[in-house]
């Protein structure tokens, strides 16, 4: 069986491409409307990884335990920090662009901890969605430009993740005498 190093890599590729189109709608919508685009998209990414599974495990095997522990520290850091700050009150003081910049920042350095589980295009996308954060901001981009741009590089990336879907799933010879 044709095996890779990063078996994950699929599905988060999925996930990613939903998330974007996701992020991408509550940048243009705003408000509430917006925030039910993006869980909504999050919520589809989710299945797409249950669906995609078998599909991901015919082309790049099972994960290892160890690439299953770093999704799941990298899930949990993002958890701890997101309660953190709102148990803190800052999202409360924050603007709304404030907001999203920190919300968009630590959900790239979490993709830092999910490189040893999805590879290292994760740890690409993570330092492609700072850098482009520190740009949208040193340039003062408004709110919806500075949420779609993160959207764009989450669909890109996830495309790109995604892409052994595309190939022909190899063929089973354990028939074979």
């Amino acid at each position: 069986m044709f095996q890779t190093r990063w078996p994950m890599q699929i599905g988060g590729g999925l996930f990613l491409v939903c998330v974007g189109i996701g992020v991408i709608g509550a940048g243009l919508l705003g408000g509430v409307s917006g925030l039910r685009v993006f869980f909504g998209s999050a919520v589809v990414g989710f299945a797409a990884i249950l669906i995609s599974r078998k599909a991901a495990r015919t082309r790049a095997g099972a994960p290892t335990r160890t690439q299953i522990l770093a999704v799941c520290i990298a899930v949990i850091f993002e958890a701890i920090v997101f309660v953190s700050l709102s148990n803190s009150g800052l999202f409360g003081i924050w603007t709304e662009h404030m907001r999203w910049a920190v919300v968009l920042a630590v959900v790239n350095v979490h993709f830092i901890i999910m490189r040893w589980s999805h590879g290292p295009l994760m740890m690409a996308l993570a330092i492609s969605g700072l850098i482009w954060l520190g740009i949208a901001s040193g340039l003062n981009v408004s709110l919806p430009l500075l949420i779609c741009g993160d959207g764009v590089l989450k669909i890109a990336f996830g495309l790109i993740m995604a892409a052994p879907l595309l190939r022909a799933a190899p063929a089973d010879t354990s028939l074979e005498s």
